[in-house]
């Protein structure tokens, strides 16, 4: 069904959606119920209702955490927002329907444009690229750091680019699928990649 509109969402029609792990474990555990996943995806704004920022039409991706944002949450209120108490409660596809559904809806202060010059299949991997690269910064690696990688799943292969971007050329994995460790040999992130 189309997804109800509060005040302060817009609908977005998605266009492309990743399969994350952790929709896996929810398939498998059938947890929660009745919830449509997809926390990865990108698409067009079908509906902008009240919305300043974006209009019909527009290309979007959208994060998909929904924490209170309150000035007085100890969390939000020092640009934390990633670790509210309330994070996953409201976000799609975790806490509320996700992007397997063909419509979505999404606070528009969760939501940002997309580049046209950026694919709505890259559009919907840049949740999984972005936490990839948080790690890195937390790791407070530069281009001189030497990095080890443990598996070569989608976030790992994403953090092996990102070390990449930063500049960084000692980038090394580990996995136990050989199949994975002949695709991060050959990927150009990495020097070297070992069978764990």
């Amino acid at each position: 069904e189309m997804p109800e509109r509060s005040r302060s969402d817009v609908i977005i029609k998605v266009n492309s959606c990743g399969i994350c792990g952790s929709d896996i474990h929810y398939f498998v555990s059938g947890e929660p119920k009745g919830l449509v996943m997809g926390h990865e995806f990108a698409g067009e704004i079908y509906d902008s209702g009240n919305s300043t920022i974006f209009k019909n039409g527009d290309r979007v991706v959208a994060m998909e955490i929904g924490s209170c944002l309150k000035d007085t949450c100890e969390f939000c209120g020092t640009g934390h927002e990633n670790i509210c108490d309330h994070v996953l409660e409201g976000g799609p596809g975790i806490g509320t329907d996700g992007g397997y559904g063909q419509y979505v809806a999404v606070r528009e202060d969760m939501v940002g444009h997309l580049p046209d010059n950026v694919s709505f299949i890259s559009g919907a991997m840049v949740e999984p690229a972005a936490i990839s690269m948080h790690g890195l910064k937390l790791a407070k690696v530069n281009e001189n750091s030497k990095v080890l990688i443990t598996g070569c799943g989608a976030i790992g292969m994403f953090a092996a680019a990102d070390a990449h971007a930063l500049g960084i050329k000692n980038v090394y994995i580990t996995e136990a699928n050989l199949d994975r460790v002949e695709m991060a040999k050959n990927s150009g992130f990495v020097k070297e990649a070992f069978n764990a």
